[in-house]
């Protein structure tokens, strides 16, 4: 290695360990209580869901051998997408191999420099990378105030606007507005792009998300989700009207230059989707623990 390249790395290690951001991995133990990840619904240990992943496996194989577009795309991938685009109450769904990838596989595919993105200043960076990657004219709304989002639309000047937020911001846990970016997107001819991937499995009379069924893609034209949060498996989604998923298919590179999510996984996340449609005592669960873990921590609720 070239000493330049070892000074710039032995920098970037000095920087983040001065500031208190370097990490570290920690190999995960079962015999603690976990308040860290994202199995929400401890649907990643359900013997049902282990079982659909074993059954895919031995049905299908250990992988989809190919990107969805060449050879990959296989009858359980297809159902799953139905699966998921009628949960949604959207038209069609389309699957990426991570929440990560579906995002900036969004953007990129829809978003230019004649477009105006405007963000929540929480958003994930997944949404943050997508919008710098599009190479589009990107704008940052103060956290959760439609009232700064407003204004800013009102001053853009593009013909593409579109308007950018998380569903459920991770770090704090607060849930975005839905009602106010519907009102302010559609006051100023913007489409809305929501990253429900905490909400999903979560909120909603059907698990559905704080998007969901409640809200028709005329109103959130473009609903991503993820599968390795409540669903418990690996994985994401975006759903919406033919149009849109036809574009994503085409032009999301991210979806198009990658092979397909393994099949038995697929299976595990139909069977988690089944659980979480038919069986809503698991968030019953999940928020009792939550209202129990508030009371005994002595803290607040949530806005």
């Amino acid at each position: 290695m070239s000493e330049a390249w070892q000074q710039r790395l032995a920098d970037a290690r000095a920087n983040r360990q001065q500031t208190q951001r370097w990490r570290t991995r920690q190999v995960a133990k079962s015999n603690i209580l976990d308040f860290a990840g994202n199995d929400y619904l401890g649907l990643s240990q359900d013997p049902r869901v282990c079982e659909a992943q074993a059954a895919g496996a031995r049905r299908y194989g250990a992988g989809a051998g190919a990107s969805h577009l060449v050879s990959g795309h296989l009858e359980i991938h297809d159902a799953l997408e139905g699966a998921l685009a009628s949960w949604t109450g959207r038209e069609r769904a389309l699957l990426f191999s991570t929440g990560y990838m579906a995002n900036i596989g969004v953007l990129q595919a829809l978003a230019d420099r004649h477009t105006a993105i405007f963000q929540d200043r929480l958003n994930h960076a997944s949404l943050i990378d997508g919008a710098a990657l599009s190479g589009a004219r990107s704008r940052r709304f103060h956290h959760r105030d439609t009232d700064d989002l407003e204004s800013l639309l009102s001053r853009s000047e593009s013909t593409h606007k579109l308007v950018v937020s998380d569903g459920v911001f991770s770090m704090d846990g607060d849930i975005a507005d839905i009602e106010a970016l519907v009102t302010a997107a559609q006051r100023h001819n913007a489409w809305l792009m929501v990253d429900d991937a905490h909400g999903i499995g979560v909120l909603g009379d059907n698990g559905s998300g704080c998007v969901g069924s409640n809200w028709s893609s005329v109103d959130v034209p473009i609903l991503v989700g993820t599968l390795g949060k409540a669903l418990g498996t690996v994985g994401a989604f975006v759903a919406g009207d033919a149009e849109l998923i036809d574009h994503l298919t085409q032009f999301s590179r991210s979806y198009v230059y990658t092979t397909a999510q393994p099949p038995a996984i697929a299976a595990a996340t139909l069977k988690a989707l089944a659980i979480v449609q038919e069986e809503p005592e698991h968030r019953t669960r999940l928020n009792a623990n939550i209202a129990y873990f508030r009371r005994e921590a002595g803290l607040r609720a949530a806005a």
